[in-house]
């Protein structure tokens, strides 16, 4: 049984060449990865305007209802309060 060296590599093309594969496979697969790197980038580039967009409601949001809290301080504390009283009755309500 001989041992097969890193430069004697005609045994594996041909084990290749027989299962259907070509020259051309490599190129194909190449193409592929391109596409699959692409594909990445752009749902990345997806993803991170989503994020920023939903990141920016966010502030908006959060900006808005300080302003609330704010000029009507009253309000926003019965609000408070009549939210923490139904929560409560939801949770100790027995059946």
């Amino acid at each position: 049984m001989a041992i097969s060296t890193a430069n004697d590599t005609t045994g594996y093309n041909k084990d290749i060449h027989g299962y259907g594969a070509d020259s051309h496979t490599g190129s194909s697969m190449s193409e592929l990865g391109d596409s699959a790197r692409h594909t990445v980038a752009k749902a990345k580039d997806a993803v991170k305007d989503q994020y920023e967009g939903i990141r920016d409601s966010a502030q908006y949001a959060a900006a808005s209802l300080k302003d609330v809290i704010v000029h009507n301080p009253m309000a926003s504390l019965g609000i408070a309060a009549a939210a923490g009283l139904l929560v409560g009755l939801v949770f100790t309500r027995r059946s």
